[in-house]
């Protein structure tokens, strides 16, 4: 019964500050780095593009083969226009993101929260 008493006054006492958050771990927020470090981020970034020249080629494969195949293409059969346009769309958002992707502007996990919600 001390035990909980104990673990409840530990959590009511750290909750109360802005900085800290109960954790098995001790861990707070103010010593959780903002970015990570310029040499651990690398990767992350490496991914974000590959991940990004995927995009690309997913919409050229898409544009390729509305191209070379209008009458067997089952993709944009019911408005082959407005599929088309999507292609090209798609397309430019990821030369667009390249932009973005090398200038590391905004910030990785702005970043990656937008291109999944567009997605």
């Amino acid at each position: 019964m001390e035990n909980i008493s104990a673990a409840t006054s530990t959590l009511s006492s750290t909750s109360n500050s802005p900085t800290h958050a109960p954790s098995a771990l001790g861990a707070s927020w103010s010593e959780l780095p903002e970015q990570p470090a310029a040499q651990n981020a690398v990767p992350f970034w490496r991914s974000l593009h590959y991940f990004n020249f995927y995009r690309i080629g997913v919409a050229c494969l898409l544009l390729l083969v509305d191209n070379l195949l209008p009458e067997h293409n089952p993709l944009g059969a019911l408005r082959p226009t407005l599929f088309t346009l999507a292609c090209v769309l798609y397309l430019l958002f990821g030369a667009g993101l390249m932009v973005t992707i090398y200038s590391r502007w905004p910030r990785f996990e702005i970043q990656v929260t937008g291109q999944v919600m567009a997605d």
